[in-house]
């Protein structure tokens, strides 16, 4: 458990500049940062959260419960990517966080959705920042459609629900 940790600038409980983590079945409560509120993850690794709770944690400026950075690399052609890292959050709980986001991530992200549930995976260079409290992930399907399995990334999830089943 990580529980009332505080950092003036980033990650509150945990501020990770490189390496490979995963996290599995802990609990971030009430955690507080600028960037970061609970886990602050910038430059190279992989970073993984698997059945865990971030609750009450906040930041001012991104990421109440998480912010993902990955390290961003020039071409021969000067032209600026991320690495190919990713995160990965299965089945983790985001509740009460408070900030401008609750997840914010610029790279590709890999969220375990359940049924019915739908997630993106990356939006645009900027990347993007989900807000809210949402257990797997943070939006549901369009009224009509449905889920047909899970992990999908667009609000028509599987597709229009079967004539007489909506």
């Amino acid at each position: 458990r990580f529980v009332g940790n505080r950092a003036a600038a980033n990650g509150g409980a945990i501020a990770m500049r490189a390496g490979h983590v995963a996290i599995v079945g802990s609990a971030f409560d009430d955690n507080t940062a600028a960037t970061g509120g609970a886990i602050d993850v910038k430059d190279d690794g992989t970073f993984e959260i698997t059945a865990s709770h971030f609750v009450n944690n906040r930041a001012t400026t991104n990421g109440a419960a998480l912010n993902y950075e990955p390290r961003v690399v020039s071409d021969d052609f000067g032209l600026a990517s991320t690495t190919q890292q990713q995160l990965k959050v299965l089945d983790a709980n985001f509740s009460g966080n408070v900030g401008p986001s609750v997840l914010r991530y610029l790279s590709p992200l890999s969220l375990l959705c359940s049924l019915g549930q739908w997630a993106p995976m990356s939006l645009g260079e900027s990347g993007d920042a989900l807000v809210g409290d949402f257990l797997g992930c943070p939006y549901t399907c369009t009224r009509g459609y449905i889920g047909l399995y899970a992990n999908h990334t667009t609000s028509t999830c599987g597709g229009e629900c079967p004539r007489g089943y909506y």
